[in-house]
This record gives structure tokens, C-alpha cells and sequence, in this order.
């Protein structure tokens, strides 16, 4: 199989090892100090409430390389 035609290979956090030139692996960056920054938010302040779901929406980056 050939990566990036036979099949896929996503990463998640887009850590910089995936923009190599040996890898050019697809990934999703995470914006993760915004996650951090509503976590703490959440547990200071209490906001977070049963009907808002697992995580407030952050939205992360989808970066296509050469392996999808």
C-alpha cells in the first residue's frame, strides 16, 4: 500500500516532527492554548453546564500533507 493514495495517515496535534520533509504527515492542529485557557475557565468559574456538552468549541486547524 502507498501512504497518502492507498490509504491515509492523519496525525492529531500537529507537532512539528509531522511537517518533515520525510514525513509530510496530514495532521490537525489543536489550538491548545485555548483548550487550556477554557479548562481553567471551566474550573474556576463553573461555567460549564450539563446541557453544554463534553468541551466548548475550539476548533482545530486541518493541515493535508502527503499522507492523505
Amino acid at each position: 500500500m502507498r501512504v497518502g493514495e492507498d490509504i491515509a495517515v492523519v496525525g492529531f496535534d500537529g507537532i512539528p516532527m509531522a511537517s518533515w520533509t520525510s514525513y509530510r504527515r496530514t495532521t490537525i492542529r489543536q489550538p491548545v492554548e485555548r483548550m487550556v485557557q477554557e479548562a481553567i475557565s471551566i474550573i474556576i468559574n463553573d461555567t460549564m453546564r450539563p446541557s453544554d456538552g463534553f468541551w466548548p468549541h475550539t476548533p482545530g486547524k486541518l493541515m493535508i500533507r502527503a499522507s492523505a
